[in-house]
């Protein structure tokens, strides 16, 4: 008699989840919350009557791996606003097979205004991660937004040798792109991640890194601010209507030490969702 093994395909956390505002009599109401699978939307109450809604997205399966797929999009109607964070760091696991995908889609009607505002992308030795962010934005639309990146735990001793991240950006204002990039940084055995990191022109050796970019009329105003808040760990332009900012750290502790200040900054002086001091 012959033994016949059933081999079983490993679960796969997938989620999706949507929010959509509008402008009604001076004030941004809720039009739309959809959430499936591990995505999870809370808009915890705001008391300032002049406060910006504030929507957080949850991971409930607790990280992502190979094979995950969480896609999300915020959409704010004409004269709308809203600030977007994250319950906590996203973390990128070790992958046992596959990518782990994140889509993200904004999308912003005339006079809206956007703050997004993720807490950091935590990616472990061995993690796959593919991400896109499409911003479609109408030219009278502002856009706030930033996206950290850690590359293992100092604190823990942790190094990253093998991994695989992509990050596609493209931001298009009234179907004109106004802002592309694309990162790509992989460890093999031959070339470890840390030694990419270590590359003068890649992170000098840092392994924290933050990406800022503002979309509004006032950001001109800011780079020089910036600039000061930096010092030598980044660096900050205006150019084709947008500014746009990098700035890199030792690890994720002095990350904060220089993003934290430069968010309070380029938000006018608001404090950052509470999630973040969590």
């Amino acid at each position: 008699m012959s033994l016949v093994v059933s081999q079983q395909k490993a679960q796969r956390a997938i989620g999706e989840g949507a929010v959509a505002w509008s402008a009604r009599e001076g004030r941004t109401a809720l039009t739309n919350l959809r959430q499936q699978g591990c995505a999870k939307i809370r808009l915890p109450k705001q008391h300032a009557k002049d406060a910006a809604p504030e929507g957080i997205f949850i991971n409930s399966s607790g990280g992502m791996t190979g094979g995950d797929h969480l896609q999300w999009s915020v959409a704010l109607e004409d004269g709308a606003s809203a600030r977007i964070t994250t319950q906590a760091c996203e973390r990128v696991y070790r992958s046992i097979g596959g990518t782990a995908r994140a889509d993200v889609t904004l999308k912003l009607g005339a006079g809206a205004s956007l703050a997004w505002l993720p807490q950091e992308t935590i990616l472990f030795d061995g993690g796959s991660l593919s991400r896109t962010i499409h911003v479609d934005m109408n030219a009278t639309a502002r856009l706030l937004m930033v996206e950290p990146l850690i590359f293992g735990r100092t604190a823990m001793g942790e190094d990253v040798e093998t991994g695989f991240f992509k990050d596609r950006w493209r931001i298009t204002q009234n179907d004109t792109l106004l802002h592309a990039e694309d990162l790509l940084l992989t460890g093999t055995d031959p070339l470890p991640m840390m030694q990419t990191l270590a590359k003068k022109f890649t992170a000098d050796g840092n392994r924290a890194l933050a990406t800022l970019v503002m979309v509004d009329p006032r950001g001109q105003s800011f780079v020089e601010p910036l600039r000061a808040i930096m010092g030598q760990q980044g660096a900050a332009g205006w150019w084709n209507g947008k500014l746009v900012a990098r700035i890199i750290a030792e690890d994720g502790y002095a990350l904060r030490q220089v993003l934290v200040p430069a968010l309070h900054l380029l938000s006018g002086d608001q404090p950052l969702p509470r999630c973040w001091h969590l």
